[in-house]
C-alpha cells in the first residue's frame, strides 16, 4: 500500500485537502465503496467551508473509493487514539473483506506534536533519517503543510495555499495508483 501523509499543526489545511480530494474523486470516475468500513464519514457535496463550520467532524472524511478495481483510502482525522483506532479498524475490516487498498491518504500533527510518536507507534511507522516507513520498510510520502500569515488579502493568500495544496495531493494521488 502506498500512503501519502499531509503534515502539520492544526488548522492547515489537512482536512481541507482531503476533502477536496475526495470531491475530486467523486467527480472523475471514483465511485464511493465505503460500505465496509468501520467507521465512515463520506463526502455530501458541500462546500468545505459549511462542512467544517458546523464542527461536528463532518469535515473529516473518512471514505473508500474505487476505480477499475484500484482502491483508495481516504481518512483525515488522526488528532488522537481514537481517530489512528479508526483507520486501524478500517484497514483491518477491508483486509478481511479481501480488499487490498492502493493507496492511503492521511494526515498526521508534526514532530513537536506529542501525538506525532503516538501516531507513529500505533501505525507501525518508523523515522529513518528524514523519511518515515511503514512495516514493510515502504516509505510514506510526507507533505508539509504550514500557516500561512500575510497581512494583505490574507484570506485569499489562505485560499490560494490551500487550493494549490489540494491541487498538489490531487496530482499527486493521481500519480500513485
Amino acid at each position: 500500500m502506498k500512503t501519502i501523509i499531509l503534515v502539520g499543526v492544526p488548522d492547515v489545511g489537512k482536512s481541507y485537502c482531503v476533502y477536496e480530494l475526495a470531491a475530486w474523486l467523486s467527480g472523475n470516475g471514483w465511485k464511493d465503496a465505503s460500505d465496509l468500513l468501520y467507521e465512515k464519514c463520506l463526502w455530501t457535496g458541500a462546500p468545505f467551508e459549511a462542512m467544517q463550520n458546523r464542527r461536528d467532524g463532518s469535515e473529516n472524511i473518512r471514505q473508500l473509493f474505487e476505480k477499475e478495481g484500484k482502491y483508495i483510502l481516504l481518512h483525515a482525522p488522526m488528532d488522537d487514539e481514537r481517530c489512528v483506532e479508526a483507520l486501524l479498524k478500517n484497514l483491518e475490516a477491508l483486509r478481511q473483506a479481501g480488499i487490498k487498498v492502493d493507496l492511503l491518504i492521511s494526515t498526521l500533527r508534526r514532530r513537536d506534536d506529542p501525538q506525532y510518536n503516538r501516531t507513529l507507534n500505533k501505525m507501525n511507522w518508523k523515522e529513518l533519517g528524514d523519511k518515515l516507513v511503514d512495516a514493510d520498510g515502504n516509505e510514506l510520502v510526507q507533505i508539509p503543510l504550514i500557516r500561512v500569515k500575510y497581512e494583505w488579502n490574507h484570506t485569499m493568500v489562505v485560499g490560494w495555499y490551500n487550493q494549490k495544496s489540494a491541487r498538489l495531493l490531487q496530482i499527486l494521488s493521481d500519480q500513485l495508483i
